[in-house]
Protein backbone atom coordinates (compact mmCIF):
# COMPACT_ATOMS: atom_id res chain seq x y z
CA UNK A 1 0.00 0.00 0.00
CA UNK A 2 2.65 2.52 0.84
CA UNK A 3 4.49 1.84 -2.52
CA UNK A 4 1.83 2.32 -3.97
CA UNK A 5 1.15 5.49 -2.26
CA UNK A 6 4.22 7.07 -3.42
CA UNK A 7 4.11 6.13 -7.12
CA UNK A 8 0.99 8.08 -7.05
CA UNK A 9 2.78 10.84 -5.52
CA UNK A 10 5.45 10.71 -8.06
CA UNK A 11 2.98 10.51 -10.75
CA UNK A 12 1.07 13.26 -9.37
CA UNK A 13 4.05 15.25 -9.04
CA UNK A 14 5.56 14.67 -12.46
CA UNK A 15 1.94 15.60 -13.98
CA UNK A 16 2.16 19.03 -11.91
CA UNK A 17 5.43 20.05 -13.27
CA UNK A 18 4.59 18.71 -16.81
CA UNK A 19 1.88 21.24 -17.04
CA UNK A 20 3.89 24.02 -15.52
CA UNK A 21 6.72 23.09 -18.43
CA UNK A 22 3.88 22.76 -21.02
CA UNK A 23 2.29 26.36 -19.76
CA UNK A 24 5.56 28.32 -19.58
CA UNK A 25 5.88 26.79 -23.19
CA UNK A 26 3.10 28.16 -24.72
CA UNK A 27 3.92 31.45 -26.84
CA UNK A 28 2.48 34.75 -25.48
CA UNK A 29 0.10 36.17 -28.88
CA UNK A 30 -0.20 39.76 -28.80
CA UNK A 31 -3.81 41.10 -28.85
CA UNK A 32 -5.98 44.85 -28.71
CA UNK A 33 -9.27 43.61 -27.40
CA UNK A 34 -11.88 45.29 -24.79
CA UNK A 35 -13.86 42.62 -22.82
CA UNK A 36 -16.15 42.13 -19.57
CA UNK A 37 -16.12 40.85 -16.84
CA UNK A 38 -19.01 38.21 -16.33
CA UNK A 39 -18.01 36.40 -13.36
CA UNK A 40 -20.58 37.28 -10.56
CA UNK A 41 -18.32 35.50 -8.14
CA UNK A 42 -18.81 37.94 -5.07
CA UNK A 43 -14.96 37.50 -4.34
CA UNK A 44 -13.85 38.94 -7.74
CA UNK A 45 -12.02 37.75 -9.80
CA UNK A 46 -8.15 37.17 -9.12
CA UNK A 47 -5.51 38.66 -11.66
CA UNK A 48 -2.07 36.84 -11.42
CA UNK A 49 1.32 37.81 -12.29
CA UNK A 50 1.55 34.74 -14.75
CA UNK A 51 -0.66 33.26 -16.51
CA UNK A 52 -1.96 30.20 -14.87
CA UNK A 53 -2.93 29.66 -11.37
CA UNK A 54 0.25 28.80 -10.00
CA UNK A 55 1.09 32.19 -9.78
CA UNK A 56 0.59 35.06 -7.26
CA UNK A 57 -2.45 36.87 -7.02
CA UNK A 58 -1.41 40.67 -7.53
CA UNK A 59 -4.85 42.14 -7.61
CA UNK A 60 -8.61 41.19 -7.77
CA UNK A 61 -11.57 42.78 -9.85
CA UNK A 62 -14.70 43.21 -8.04
CA UNK A 63 -17.41 41.83 -9.43
CA UNK A 64 -19.66 44.63 -8.29
CA UNK A 65 -17.71 47.25 -10.06
CA UNK A 66 -15.46 45.69 -13.10
CA UNK A 67 -17.13 46.36 -15.75
CA UNK A 68 -14.28 46.56 -19.03
CA UNK A 69 -11.09 45.23 -19.31
CA UNK A 70 -8.35 46.17 -22.11
CA UNK A 71 -6.40 42.78 -23.24
CA UNK A 72 -2.82 43.16 -24.45
CA UNK A 73 -2.01 39.56 -24.63
CA UNK A 74 -3.17 35.84 -24.41
CA UNK A 75 -1.25 33.09 -23.41
CA UNK A 76 -3.14 29.29 -23.66
CA UNK A 77 -6.81 30.08 -21.70
CA UNK A 78 -4.96 32.99 -19.98
CA UNK A 79 -5.23 36.96 -20.95
CA UNK A 80 -2.86 39.64 -19.75
CA UNK A 81 -5.15 42.70 -19.10
CA UNK A 82 -3.38 46.06 -18.66
CA UNK A 83 -5.88 48.13 -16.92
CA UNK A 84 -9.94 47.60 -15.92
CA UNK A 85 -12.98 49.74 -15.50
CA UNK A 86 -15.98 50.70 -13.90
CA UNK A 87 -19.25 51.03 -16.01
CA UNK A 88 -18.39 54.90 -15.64
CA UNK A 89 -14.47 54.56 -17.09
CA UNK A 90 -12.86 55.05 -13.81
CA UNK A 91 -9.86 52.97 -13.51
CA UNK A 92 -10.06 50.49 -10.88
CA UNK A 93 -7.20 48.37 -12.38
CA UNK A 94 -4.37 50.31 -13.84
CA UNK A 95 -1.04 47.52 -13.67
CA UNK A 96 -0.53 44.47 -15.86
CA UNK A 97 -1.72 41.13 -14.98
CA UNK A 98 -2.80 37.98 -15.85
CA UNK A 99 -6.89 36.81 -16.02
CA UNK A 100 -8.18 32.82 -16.26
CA UNK A 101 -10.09 34.09 -19.88
CA UNK A 102 -13.91 32.32 -19.50
CA UNK A 103 -14.35 34.95 -16.65
CA UNK A 104 -14.61 37.55 -19.64
CA UNK A 105 -16.73 38.07 -22.46
CA UNK A 106 -18.51 39.81 -24.97
CA UNK A 107 -21.98 41.00 -26.34
CA UNK A 108 -22.44 40.32 -30.41
CA UNK A 109 -23.02 43.51 -31.53
CA UNK A 110 -25.74 43.83 -34.04
CA UNK A 111 -24.47 43.53 -37.87
CA UNK A 112 -26.24 46.51 -39.70
CA UNK A 113 -24.94 44.81 -43.14
CA UNK A 114 -26.21 41.47 -42.25
CA UNK A 115 -27.96 39.92 -45.43
CA UNK A 116 -30.27 37.60 -43.21
CA UNK A 117 -31.19 40.80 -41.65
CA UNK A 118 -31.19 39.46 -38.10
CA UNK A 119 -28.30 41.35 -37.29
CA UNK A 120 -26.00 38.33 -36.90
CA UNK A 121 -22.49 38.10 -37.11
CA UNK A 122 -20.29 35.07 -38.48
CA UNK A 123 -18.20 32.57 -36.24
CA UNK A 124 -14.90 31.44 -37.99
CA UNK A 125 -12.31 28.79 -37.57
CA UNK A 126 -9.52 30.86 -37.96
CA UNK A 127 -8.65 34.89 -36.77
CA UNK A 128 -9.62 36.05 -40.48
CA UNK A 129 -12.33 36.69 -42.67
CA UNK A 130 -10.84 33.91 -45.06
CA UNK A 131 -11.17 31.10 -42.69
CA UNK A 132 -14.27 28.48 -42.68
CA UNK A 133 -17.31 29.82 -41.34
CA UNK A 134 -18.71 27.44 -38.02
CA UNK A 135 -21.76 29.50 -37.58
CA UNK A 136 -23.56 33.01 -37.08
CA UNK A 137 -24.21 34.30 -33.78
CA UNK A 138 -27.57 36.04 -32.63
CA UNK A 139 -26.73 39.62 -31.96
CA UNK A 140 -26.82 40.98 -28.46
CA UNK A 141 -25.54 37.25 -27.25
CA UNK A 142 -23.10 37.08 -24.44
CA UNK A 143 -20.26 35.03 -24.95
CA UNK A 144 -17.38 33.45 -22.94
CA UNK A 145 -13.63 34.63 -23.85
CA UNK A 146 -11.47 31.80 -25.12
CA UNK A 147 -8.38 33.20 -26.23
CA UNK A 148 -7.10 36.08 -28.79
CA UNK A 149 -5.42 37.09 -31.53
CA UNK A 150 -4.64 41.18 -32.22
CA UNK A 151 -8.07 42.69 -32.71
CA UNK A 152 -10.28 39.02 -32.82
CA UNK A 153 -11.24 37.68 -30.13
CA UNK A 154 -11.60 33.31 -29.49
CA UNK A 155 -15.01 32.88 -27.72
CA UNK A 156 -17.19 29.84 -27.12
CA UNK A 157 -21.07 30.15 -27.52
CA UNK A 158 -22.64 26.68 -26.60
CA UNK A 159 -20.60 24.06 -27.78
CA UNK A 160 -18.88 25.46 -30.67
CA UNK A 161 -15.29 27.32 -30.46
CA UNK A 162 -14.54 29.84 -32.98
CA UNK A 163 -13.13 33.60 -33.61
CA UNK A 164 -15.28 36.73 -34.57
CA UNK A 165 -14.19 40.08 -35.97
CA UNK A 166 -13.15 43.18 -34.09
CA UNK A 167 -16.62 44.56 -35.82
CA UNK A 168 -18.52 41.33 -33.78
CA UNK A 169 -17.73 42.58 -29.91
CA UNK A 170 -19.05 44.51 -28.30
CA UNK A 171 -18.30 45.81 -24.53
CA UNK A 172 -20.92 48.74 -23.91
CA UNK A 173 -23.49 47.78 -21.20
CA UNK A 174 -25.38 50.75 -22.32
CA UNK A 175 -25.94 50.07 -26.32
CA UNK A 176 -25.68 47.04 -28.65
CA UNK A 177 -23.00 48.88 -30.59
CA UNK A 178 -25.23 49.18 -33.41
Amino acid sequence: MRNKNFRIAVLSSAMLVLSIIEMRAQTEVRCEIRANLMDRDPKGANVRNGAGNTFSIIGNLPAERTDGVTIVAGKGSWVKISSAEDEDGEMIFNKEGWVFSSLLGVTVSWNPDDKLKKGSHLLYAEPNKKGRVLGRLPSESPVRLVGCDGKWAKIRFGPKIGWIAPEAQCTSTRTNCS
